[in-house]
């Protein structure tokens, strides 16, 4: 700890000696008012100058002092502006508004702002959108300690992650949110949830990411909490290559002894699946049911695979990320008659290889003893759990803008991702109610492969009153986790000197001893297009304001998305118990699976577990068309702009989506599943804003949307949860649930980068799914869980943001600081259905909603001494991760504090290198499930039941990035 204090402490105490600053503005045609692109802004004597981008925006760099500025444009008299004045960290605004060489003169505004970081382009959004939505900028992201969108995620608010990586919005669970990847639907990361693994996208590739909470016809109307957009860069401000490399220390992780399953070289690049395979010719599940199967070529095929039932113990090296993006950005402007040209790349990876150790406690109770005052425990386990994790990211993205004022645009992202986890888990542990002792194997490979693909384009006409924009794309989800390889040994809780028996038995149990092939394969095949067509019906085209206008939108969306998923299960069993040698199960797992003791004599053989219910094939076909207005009501001149403001802006339409969701599988009992889903749903909604001021609005708005549920939650498999100790199958008679949602709205826009919001929502849902418990089903702990539908669920709550720089305060240090803090309150009840399989009782809370959520960030840059220091601040309230059974309350996660640093040095003349040190998780506080077994309403962390309890230790990041240009 000395040691990371005082890398700290040096790099504060680095000298500042930066003495640049930046020039920057906008080109503005002043008879028509729209943007120039490609317009040149000099600095006179100077090799410095600056050409308009597609937005009309600058930037020039340079160091303090007094310039003259010159700005050129073919057809428009060139204007020189004298004494213009740079200091050293701050920002000089010079907007241009230039007039054609018929006119004699243009106008220039100079004025001061203090370089302070803004979000500008995201408060826009948010400002001018149809509803609720929240956001996060590309800078801002850079500024936090974020290294994936997850992360990104924890800054917005109302939004909870979950498990690290799971998206909550509003209190409201990771199958309540709509994920979008540059407005086309993402492709699933899991298996058993609908969700999206906010992890695999580096932050590093966000151009923002935007959460919108209120329904709108041209948004999915498959949502609860959110629909979540995330957008990466397309063409970039300048041509520039970066690249960047960091390590990580863990705490109890790096340099300690490291526990792991031996790996291949594959492992390297997150593509270990394949080497761990079943071997080509291994027999079928139909050849293992055959009777006349051959026993010979049983004992070939138990042989066949390999013994790596072993680990391996080494120390764990230092975490290594790596990132490198290269920006490539050509533009021709436009000059005598000719139509401008630009055309962007953006090619980048990143690599990351990671290694986390945790000791996690593990128990579980019987039903509370009301005489006695106390539950009797029925095991607890101490799980040690070393993970080995590598990712690899890859987009590559190319654009073109070209026609009169950029007007055409076409697009191609592809966005790649592959991760690899290899997991070992030892438990050790009593288990009272068997009455052993108990260690137990977990060696389980993890490999995912997410692809997007996307063809889009934009294209503007009438003077871009007439937009059309449409998207073709593919994406493609694959996940396998194969050699999932666990085993069980016991030993007799009353006598410790007795040897521990491995867990053989006449029936396979892969659960307990075997090995485990799992493969999810999903495509994804999209096509969208959306009309936008303004009416303009008032307006000043000579001056600054704005058009009256009546915009009408429609668009059309259609998907096609296939899955199939399938388990092998295979479990080790006596070949004859009769005459088994026991000795056999008391050696250690290399030795229990040498090929001598797989034989047809006192050894043991393989045998195949699977069902026709350990797989499924599913597909939905989605059909989707909207029509919307936007109807402005009044206006008024804005005291802070000189513009023409909507008064009243009413947002509202209509959107139909048919849907077809198909399932093929089979019940336990081999009986075929069909399941056909055929639902067309029609959601009105209408956002109406009242804007105050020019900077101050409030919004309500109502919208219907739809809960479909997922594949997993509808196939009858039965799928055991290793590390909760539980069964899940899914519900083939779930239905489609409603949503009705409310939303009102404050929102103050003080200055630039500044905002201030204030909001209430309400949401009542129609046959919610919920989790039930099966009773009758389990033991040693073991329970068993479904999907079903509740009659009603209610969720409300309140939520403020506020985004502010603190320089008006005019105290040295506290004037280069900025603050962002966003919490919200949400209760939630959800009223089971009366006959509810034994759940505790008929009202809870929705399961995995916090009833509040806090976070804050403290933002300190200096640009003189070229210092960043940034804190970030989050904790959640408790919530139910494990729904109640007869005599059992649920289980809650308990709140926890987290705190991140990061601080950013930067180096260099051309200030083009960053030094960066980040801590997460500052505070290392316990994550902590808990029960409250007695029901008094009460949850303490000192007197109800402890069902888990772990740290993962606080990480330390050191890395450079270095910026080529």
């Amino acid at each position: 700890m000395k040691l990371q204090f005082t890398t700290i402490i040096l790099i504060l105490a680095l000298n500042c000696f930066s003495q640049s600053g930046t020039i920057i503005g906008t080109l503005t045609e002043k008879n028509t008012n729209e943007l120039i692109i490609g317009g040149v802004v000099l600095v006179d004597n100077t090799k410095l100058g600056a050409v308009s981008d597609f937005d009309g925006k600058y930037s020039i760099k340079i160091n303090a002092g007094i310039y003259n500025l010159t700005c050129q444009y073919t057809g428009y008299s060139p204007f020189k502006i004298q004494s213009v004045k740079v200091e050293p960290g701050k920002t000089t605004l010079v907007n241009f508004i230039l007039s054609s060489k018929l006119d004699s003169f243009a106008i220039v505004t100079i004025y001061e702002t203090r370089s302070t970081g803004t979000i500008s382009a995201v408060l826009d959004t948010i400002h001018n959108g149809n509803g609720a939505v929240d956001g996060i900028d590309k800078k801002s992201i850079s500024e936090t300690v974020a290294t994936n969108a997850s992360d990104v995620a924890k800054k917005i608010p109302g939004v909870t992650i979950i498990d690290g990586r799971f998206i909550v919005v509003r209190g409201l669970s990771e199958r309540y949110n709509a994920v979008l990847l540059n407005n086309v639907f993402s492709p699933s990361s899991e298996t058993d949830v609908k969700s999206f693994s906010f992890d695999l996208i580096p932050s590093s590739m966000i151009d923002n990411f935007m959460v919108f909470k209120s329904p709108s016809p041209d948004l999915p109307g498959e949502f609860g909490g959110g629909v979540i957009r995330i957008t990466t860069t397309t063409i970039p401000d300048r041509t520039i290559l970066q690249v960047g490399y960091a390590n990580g220390f863990r705490n109890n992780t790096t340099f300690q002894p490291f526990n792991i399953n031996k790996g291949t070289t594959s492992d390297f690049v997150a593509f270990g699946a394949a080497s761990r395979e079943l071997p080509v010719n291994f027999p079928t599940t139909s050849e293992f049911e055959n009777p006349n199967f051959n026993a010979m070529a049983q004992m070939d095929a138990g042989k066949s695979l390999a013994n790596n039932w072993n680990f391996v113990t080494k120390n764990a090296p230092i975490d290594s990320r790596f990132n490198s993006t290269w920006e490539y950005r050509y533009s021709k402007a436009e000059s005598a008659g000719k139509n401008g040209f630009q055309f962007g790349n953006i090619t980048a990876i990143n690599y990351s290889n990671t290694y986390t150790h945790y000791v996690s406690n593990r128990l579980d109770y019987n039903a509370y003893d009301n005489i006695n005052q106390k539950s009797d425990t029925i095991f607890h386990y101490t799980d040690s759990i070393y993970t080995n994790a590598t990712r690899i990211a890859f987009v590559q993205n190319n654009a073109i803008r070209f026609g009169k004022a950029g007007s055409q645009r076409i697009t191609i992202k592809n966005l790649f991702n592959q991760m690899g986890d290899n997991e070992t888990t030892l438990r050790g542990g009593k288990n009272l109610e068997f009455g052993t002792s108990q260690k137990e194997y977990s060696y389980r490979y993890t490999q995912r492969s997410i692809y997007t693909g996307q063809l889009s384009g934009l294209h503007q006409f009438n003077n871009k009153n007439t937009v059309f924009d449409w998207t073709a794309a593919y994406s493609l989800s694959r996940r396998s986790d194969p050699d999932w390889r666990k085993a069980r040994y016991t030993q007799d809780l009353t006598d410790p000197t007795a040897p521990y028996y491995l867990y053989i038995a006449n029936n396979p149990s892969p659960s307990f001893l075997g090995r485990i092939y799992i493969n999810m394969h999903e495509d994804i095949k999209a096509v969208a297009g959306n009309f936008t067509h303004a009416i303009l019906l008032g307006g000043d085209s000579t001056s600054k304001k704005t058009p009256y206008a009546v915009t009408l939108k429609t668009g059309l969306y259609v998907e096609q998305k296939d899955r199939t998923y399938t388990i092998r299960n295979l479990g080790y069993v006596f070949n004859q118990a009769t005459s088994f040698d026991w000795n056999i199960a008391t050696m250690s797992l290399d030795s229990v699976f040498l090929p001598q003791h797989i034989n047809d004599s006192n050894g043991i053989k393989i045998s195949d577990a699977t069902k026709a219910a350990d797989q499924y094939i599913a597909s939905n076909s989605l059909q989707a068309a909207y029509l919307m207005a936007i109807l402005p009501i009044g206006n008024f001149k804005g005291k802070s702009d000189e513009k023409m403001h909507e008064r009243i802006r009413i947002s509202g339409g209509i959107r139909v989506e048919h849907n077809i969701q198909r399932l093929n599988s089979n019940t336990i009992q081999n009986d075929t599943v069909i399941v056909n889903n055929d639902i067309t749903s029609t959601l009105p909604s209408v956002n109406i804003a009242f804007n105050l001021s020019d900077r101050m609005l409030v919004r309500t708005a109502y919208g219907k949307t739809i809960n479909r549920p997922e594949f997993r939650e509808i196939a009858p498999l039965y799928f055991y949860d290793f590390l909760f100790n539980s069964i899940n199958t899914g519900n083939i008679n779930l239905k489609t649930p409603s949503i009705d949602n409310y939303d009102l709205r404050w929102e103050f826009y003080p200055r630039n980068g500044e905002n201030l919001t204030l909001g209430a929502f309400y949401k009542k849902f129609t046959n919610p799914i919920e989790v039930y418990f099966i009773p009758g089903v389990g033991s040693g702990g073991t329970r068993s869980f479904t999907w079903g539908n509740a009659p009603v669920a209610n969720n409300y709550g309140i939520e403020m943001e506020i985004r502010k720089k603190l320089d008006s305060l005019n105290i040295p240090i506290v004037r280069n600081m900025s603050l962002v803090a966003n919490a919200a309150i949400i209760k939630s009840e959800i009223k089971l259905a009366e006959n509810n399989n034994g759940l505790t009782s008929n009202k809870r809370p929705m399961m995995g909603q916090s009833p509040y959520i806090i976070n804050a960030g403290l933002f300190y840059q200096n640009d003189s001494c070229r210092l960043r220091i940034n804190v970030m601040y989050n904790v959640i309230g408790q919530r139910i991760v494990i729904v109640g059974v007869p005599g059992i309350p649920e289980v809650y996660e308990m709140p926890r504090h987290q705190l991140d640093l990061a601080i950013i040095k930067t180096l260099g003349k051309a200030d083009n290198i960053d030094i960066r040190l980040n801590i997460t998780d500052l505070f290392n506080q316990e994550t902590l499930l808990l029960q409250d077994a007695n029901e008094d309403g009460k949850l303490s962390r000192e007197t109800d039941q402890r069902m888990q309890f772990y740290k993962r230790g606080t990480y330390f990041t050191v890395g450079v990035n270095v910026k080529i240009q």
